[in-house]
């Protein structure tokens, strides 16, 4: 255990190995080698991308202590094979599982806090903890972590029996009974793992947390680190110079641009309603009261289509139906006068069915979608049915 290539020898990019065994499942081949510089995935680390005889390698998983390295095309069990690891993924993962040990240990050790889960997805590295991380303590960490960065330490890799690893104090996510590899950053953190891991901390470069939220009882911390934190923050700040174009302000001054832009967008949104509003109460003003009144609008929104339906009310002396036709689908909405006579939600029952929609509501007021009608048609079903 712990003796495989890719712990042994990580920043190694090419082996020749032979294939020791050759498993088929479907149109997969799971090939089995006698040594691999291939990591599988485990540990909340990703596995290893790379080729094997130029065919690339489509996953890399453990089972029962045995490594298989998933393949598309078939090799031959004694075949002798050349590996090729893709390296900068390799040393990415490295860093950031490195730069996770960094957080965590430090985390863990300011506010008595568990580490309860880690994954190193496409985009970003994330670490579950027990406790609330606010925003300050947050920042203060990064801080930290970026110093025992620069202070290149040697990511120290111990491999220990229990009865050895029960004489020192170290984090772990479970109980262990077989033989523990430490991970120890000294001044830092000392963790069991069996992950990867760079020599020295400033082979990271830096690491940027970029925010915590809530999850279950305590936090999840999102975190970037070396390639990927700088290109995060070259994104961003391509954002900020656009927006600072845009607004003729500096970036301090991006916030209160913003806020005053919204402010004044949401008082034009509140015009603008009223005097769509203003505008269908003439429209229906010179109407005649009728039994079922119906009227065909475009692009209304929900907001509108609540207002306008109890002007329309005001016009009918028993069934209200304003539809809202889109690109796609007619909004509807139906308000009865005479609620314990003919119902609303039956109406918008009986228009689901015949113009295949979906909603409904009360005996009152119903809403809903409808695929396209026009007036004249809709007009004559609801003439048959109520």
């Amino acid at each position: 255990m712990f003796q495989d290539r890719f712990y042994l020898k990580p920043y190694e990019k090419e082996y020749d190995a032979t294939v020791k065994d050759v498993i088929q499942d479907g149109e997969i081949y799971k090939v089995v080698l006698d040594d691999t510089i291939f990591y599988p995935e485990g540990g909340g680390q990703n596995a290893d991308k790379g080729t094997i005889n130029s065919f690339e390698i489509l996953d890399v998983q453990t089972k029962d202590g045995v490594i298989y390295h998933y393949l598309k095309e078939e090799l031959k069990k004694g075949d002798k094979v050349h590996l090729v690891l893709d390296f900068e993924n390799r040393y990415q993962n490295m860093k950031s599982h490195t730069g996770e040990h960094i957080v965590s240990g430090l985390v863990c050790s300011t506010l008595d806090a568990n580490n309860v889960g880690f994954h190193m997805g496409k985009e970003f590295v994330t670490m579950d903890f027990d406790k609330f991380i606010s925003e300050d303590v947050l920042r203060d960490i990064e801080k930290r972590a970026n110093e025992a960065i620069s202070k290149n330490i040697k990511v120290k890799e111990t491999v220990l029996s229990p009865e050895e690893a029960k004489k020192i104090t170290y984090r772990s996510k479970k109980e262990l009974n077989e033989d523990i590899r430490l991970v120890e950053i000294e001044g830092v953190d000392r963790c069991a793992c069996c992950g990867i891991h760079v020599d020295t901390t400033g082979e990271i470069g830096f690491i940027k947390l970029l925010y915590s939220e809530k999850y279950k009882t305590g936090s999840r911390v999102y975190m970037l680190a070396s390639n990927k934190a700088l290109d995060e923050f070259n994104k961003e700040y391509s954002i900020l110079q656009e927006l600072s174009e845009m607004l003729s302000a500096e970036f301090e001054n991006i916030p209160s641009q913003v806020k005053s832009l919204k402010e004044a967008n949401t008082a034009l949104e509140k015009q603008i309603k009223e005097i769509k509003l203003e505008s269908f109460r003439e429209e229906v003003e010179g109407l005649e009261e009728r039994d079922i009144r119906v009227i065909i609008k475009k692009n209304l929104t929900g907001y509108d289509l609540k207002n306008m339906i109890e002007v329309l009310a005001e016009k009918s002396t028993a069934i209200a139906i304003i539809l809202s036709k889109e690109e796609s689908e007619t909004k509807y909405i139906i308000k009865s006068k005479v609620k314990d006579d003919i119902k609303a939600n039956e109406v918008a029952r009986l228009l689901n069915d015949r113009f295949t929609g979906k909603g409904g509501g009360t005996p009152e007021l119903a809403q809903g979608k409808l695929e396209e009608v026009n007036e004249e048609n809709i007009i004559k079903f609801l003439e048959t049915k109520i």
